[in-house]
């Protein structure tokens, strides 16, 4: 996590950021259909992989991906 806060409401949030490229073997080919389809996927698996460990503890977890070319 990049980033813990205590936002005016009193409960804890965490920004995680995450910069892809869309030119991974993994996501080149749904990157060439749609401009930020890499930052999605990868969005997707920090959500997949720790979004619950979060809410379990009361926390606001939200992660903000981009891509190296912008999208």
């Amino acid at each position: 996590v990049d980033l813990e806060t205590f936002p005016s409401r009193g409960c804890l949030a965490a920004l995680d950021v995450i910069v892809t490229s869309p030119l991974q073997q993994s996501t080149i080919t749904g990157a060439a259909d749609e401009a930020g389809e890499a930052a999605r996927r990868r969005e997707q698996a920090k959500d997949d992989a720790i979004l619950e460990a979060y809410e379990a503890n009361d926390i606001a977890f939200q992660p903000l991906s981009v891509e190296t070319f912008g999208a």
